[in-house]
């Protein structure tokens, strides 16, 4: 006993190590089992051997921590100690690294956006990668409030039920949108096993309304078709611009000087839109009769831009200025008719006149017609365009955000970036035909430009 006490006493100085937590030890003769116990140092000395040991920390197969004793013995309690340090350090890097690999329980917050980005965007593409990251960023992040504090098991059906509500604020479609976000979320959180039931199995379903019109989807072959057989004609100009998303009334409205060459800008102030009259006649019937036309400003504030064009346009003005003149030249010589009210303007048909929305729309569907391509209307050119710029902006970016659909907006003239949404975001899934991005990977500015020989010719 007496040595016993001797070499107890010796480590008293490494007394300072305490494991207060009750462990399952392996001591005694080496190997055997032990009671649970506390201990006050995990150096103690064996009577079996006469020798110093230490209970060395390892993780089982299960991830649990449990003890066992040092295999080597040592003369002294000092140095028992100093292997004891040495491998607690070595097993707390170890845990480290473990920790730091393990999933975080992190809150409703960045689960969303975790997800998001890691896991969503590697199986998307296309059109839903705009509009699930505006959904995100724009919808349901600003409106989580302190719902997206709770851990992601905390978050029940009444909380999504209060949250898509809140949607109301946004746009018409934005409920509908959450609810598809959110349903797509948990389905593939409960496949993770992160959540032990799904809660939007209890949410409160919310469906696109209105169902979204079918219009041809034009491939960048059926582009250039559309504009090989437009070029012909008398309408080119107007058709091309079309192309670069302009409304029709837009591009009624343009003037010679909204275009800067130096700057290769073109800018949209105006539009021309049908003047039309009321008639009520003696039998209380009411008509409307069309009386002209009338200068108007853009459709709303933010349609009045400048939007940077590609060369050719340009050179397409030109030859239309150069039409206009020649037109009004060969006319006046044969005293034949000439309107002159809109001097400045370059959509003027043969008599001067401003070109009527209905000869546009015509004349379109002739050259469809024509070239054998689906028919499709000057605002459909409209919507097209915008799919291909969605799409080839899609094509280059390194990560997707929903920074595309605020240009694209800015670029079209839209009142917010949420009107963009309503209209298009629904307008791409409906295309009648299943695009693929690599089939669409142009510019359809650029694509334009290359007929600039074509034309010139």
């Amino acid at each position: 006993m007496a040595k016993r006490e001797k070499l107890e006493k010796n480590i008293e100085p490494h007394a300072k190590i305490w494991y207060d937590d009750t462990v399952h030890l392996h001591g005694g003769s080496k190997g055997a089992d032990m009671k649970e116990k506390k201990t006050e140092s995990p150096v103690f000395y064996d009577q079996a051997d006469e020798l110093w040991h230490y209970h060395k920390k390892y993780l089982t197969t299960d991830s649990q921590i449990t003890f066992r004793i040092s295999k080597e013995g040592y003369n002294t309690p000092e140095e028992a100690m100093r292997f004891y340090l040495q491998d607690s350090e070595i097993f707390s890097e170890k845990m480290e690294a473990l920790k730091n690999k393990q999933p975080r329980n992190t809150d409703f917050r960045q689960e969303l956006v975790n997800w998001y980005h890691n896991i969503h965007l590697a199986t998307v593409s296309g059109s839903t990668v705009i509009t699930s990251s505006y959904v995100l960023y724009h919808f349901i992040l600003p409106n989580l409030g302190m719902l997206g504090d709770k851990k992601l098991d905390q978050v029940m059906a009444k909380d999504l039920n209060k949250l898509i509500q809140s949607m109301d604020q946004c746009c018409d479609t934005a409920k509908a949108q959450t609810y598809k976000f959110l349903n797509v979320f948990f389905k593939e959180i409960l496949l993770d096993r992160k959540i032990r039931a799904n809660p939007m199995e209890l949410v409160t379903p919310y469906y696109f309304s209105n169902a979204q019109k079918e219009v041809p989807a034009y491939t960048k072959k059926e582009i250039a078709t559309l504009l090989s057989y437009a070029k012909n004609t008398t309408h080119f100009f107007e058709i091309y611009l079309m192309l670069l998303g302009l409304r029709l009334g837009e591009i009624r409205g343009l003037k010679e000087t909204d275009f800067n060459k130096r700057e290769k800008t073109l800018h949209i102030r105006r539009q021309l839109v049908r003047q039309d009259e009321v008639v009520y006649s003696a039998d209380g019937n009411i008509s409307v009769k069309k009386v002209g036309v009338t200068v108007k400003a853009p459709k709303t504030e933010s349609s009045n831009r400048i939007i940077r064009v590609p060369s050719i346009t340009f050179d397409l003005l030109t030859q239309r200025e150069n039409e206009i003149n020649n037109t009004q030249k060969k006319r006046t010589e044969k005293e034949q008719e000439w309107n002159d009210t809109f001097a400045s303007y370059i959509c003027r048909s043969d008599t001067g006149k401003i070109k009527s929305e209905k000869t546009l729309t015509n004349a379109l569907k002739r050259i469809c017609t024509s070239a054998k391509l689906p028919i499709v209307s000057p605002h459909d050119l409209r919507h097209i365009t915008a799919t291909l710029m969605f799409e080839y902006a899609l094509s280059g970016a390194s990560s997707p955000s929903d920074d595309i659909l605020e240009k694209v907006s800015k670029y079209l003239g839209h009142s917010s970036t949420n009107v963009t949404f309503d209209i298009y975001m629904n307008y791409v899934r409906s295309l009648s035909r299943v695009r693929r991005v690599s089939e669409n990977l142009i510019d359809p500015f650029n694509a334009l430009s290359k007929l600039k020989g074509a034309v010139a010719q």
